[in-house]
């Protein structure tokens, strides 16, 4: 934190990087549906007035291919994931410049790619005459859950199955989510990724998160104005072998919010599980 004379301007730079592997720690993928879905969504807005603009996404998928969803406890060798994700951005006036993008598709997804991807970029200028503000919201999140199998029925590696002869059961939740209130004067960013499908046990789960906030450059001042926050969080239960009691249990959780004039803020949260 800078201080000079009446002004205070805030600057925040972060990183999270969150790896979880091993036999006993790991995220066991559900594999694709016969028929998979692709399709995208990309927006451009300009304007000066009021804007509204949301979206939103619920999915699960469970897996083996003979399992079905279903309440309850999961069934032996069951796996299920479920991915949330949302975002909103509202003004009561003042100019706004939104573009953004999501992207979803089902199949099998291998190492470094992913089944959800998003994007977003966000500028305001309050109306001065109305005192118009901006606010937002984005969450994306991932909700992993296996029960214990034997693993050469989901390792395709030659050299997995003599790891463990057992994939053990899991309960895995991360989440990331950002928001702004009162913006007055910002441009912000934002990317999502989530990987949650594969076809083997080979490939893990991720979950990747970046914002930032920066001044607006047409505004000729040196800051963004407003309240800006981001909240990271992980929950971990992990078993061994072929049995259903939590050997391993992980909270971790990151939170920052920055008001008023903020020169910098930016956060960037990673996270991975899988078997090795």
């Amino acid at each position: 934190m800078k201080s000079n004379g009446f002004v205070g301007v805030a600057l925040i730079s972060m990183a999270v990087l969150v790896a979880f592997t091993g036999f006993a720690m790991a995220d066991r993928l559900p594999n694709a549906t016969p028929e998979n879905q692709v399709f995208s969504v990309t927006s451009a807005v300009e304007a000066i007035g009021t804007y509204a603009g949301s979206q939103s996404l619920q999915w699960t998928l469970n897996g083996p291919m003979w399992a079905g969803l279903h309440t309850g406890i999961l069934s032996p060798d069951e796996v299920r994931a479920t991915t949330a994700y949302s975002e909103s951005t509202e003004t009561n006036g003042g100019y706004a410049s939104e573009t953004k993008s999501f992207a979803m598709d089902t199949r099998n997804k291998a190492t470094d790619l992913f089944n959800v991807e998003t994007s977003k970029t966000f500028t305001y200028a309050t109306d001065a005459n109305t005192g118009s503000v901006a606010q937002t919201s984005e969450m994306i999140a991932i909700d992993l859950m296996g029960n214990s199998t034997r693993t050469s029925d989901v390792i395709a590696c030659p050299f997995g199955p003599s790891i463990s002869e057992y994939y053990p059961a899991f309960c895995n939740v991360v989440y990331a989510k950002s928001m702004s209130q009162g913006v007055t004067s910002a441009a912000m960013s934002s990317t999502a990724q989530t990987r949650t499908v594969a076809a083997t046990a080979d490939v893990g789960s991720a979950l990747n998160y970046n914002f930032d906030v920066k001044p607006d450059a047409s505004a000729g001042v040196g800051y963004a104005m407003g309240t800006f926050g981001t909240e990271f969080g992980v929950s971990i239960k992990e078993a061994r072998g072929n049995v259903t009691t939590p050997s391993q249990t992980v909270v971790y959780t990151d939170k920052a919010t920055v008001a008023g004039m903020v020169a910098k803020f930016n956060k960037q949260y990673a996270y991975k599980g899988f078997f090795g």
